[in-house]
């Protein structure tokens, strides 16, 4: 994967952040790049490049808001295996926002 998104991204190095994690649709995994911090969420199913179009609409839409803060939408790729696709948006880390925690 990592070659792959090298090869479709505007950077030149790329390296796994931690452990990736799945839901019952996709599967998700951070990267460190030369560009910043990216998670890519892939499916292979059928139908994957049309649901990740729509979810990187939808970020961008909330994102052109500035009402609320979301990852910003990055790319939507064909998947490496040539089943399904991609979405890679920016990576945000959770733990670093949460500053309304209760005691």
């Amino acid at each position: 994967m990592e070659s792959f998104l090298i090869g479709n991204l505007d950077c030149k190095s790329i390296k796994l952040l931690g452990h990736g994690g799945s839901g019952c649709i996709s599967s998700g995994q951070g990267y460190q790049t030369d560009i910043g911090q990216i998670f890519v969420k892939q499916n292979s199913k059928s139908g994957a490049r049309q649901m990740f179009e729509g979810e990187y609409a939808g970020l961008k839409a909330m994102a052109d808001t500035g009402t609320i803060r979301v990852p910003k939408p990055i790319k939507v790729l064909d998947h490496v295996s040539g089943k399904g696709a991609a979405l890679v948006m920016e990576y945000i880390d959770i733990d670093q926002q949460r500053t309304f925690r209760t005691n």
